[in-house]
């Protein structure tokens, strides 16, 4: 009796922990996802009034296309920065032309993904 009581015990506190850890992950994405949503909104005001630098553009969304990469940003979170991104390469020759000069400073499967948009995708 005492080790199946045992084994209950160690059960319900694998379980406990493991809710435990799922419930921080999901805190920790929404925390992300509000970070990333706080950040975009500031810097396209900044693009707007034409106050922001290629640099910092081209830094976060390469950040948030890294997010995507590793899964802490799902598909719902991307699709927005995605499309928001395509239409800030296409409509920006500075900044096609300064990823081109320090292309070396970004992820490769960054640099892959934006020569999609300035070859011609759609931003769908």
């Amino acid at each position: 009796m005492l080790t199946a009581g045992l084994l209950a015990a160690a059960v319900w506190g694998l379980w406990d922990t493991s809710t435990q850890i799922e419930e921080t992950g999901d805190q920790i994405a929404g925390s992300t996802l509000y970070q990333v949503a706080r950040d975009g909104r500031e810097l396209m005001r900044q693009v707007r009034k034409g106050d922001a630098e290629d640099a910092d553009v081209l830094s976060y969304f390469h950040a948030t296309y890294l997010l995507h990469e590793r899964d802490v940003l799902d598909e719902d979170g991307w699709i927005p920065l995605r499309r928001s991104y395509c239409y800030y390469i296409k409509g920006s020759e500075t900044a096609r032309a300064y990823l081109a000069k320090y292309k070396d400073r970004y992820d490769p499967d960054f640099i892959s993904f934006s020569s999609e948009y300035e070859g011609g995708a759609t931003c769908a």
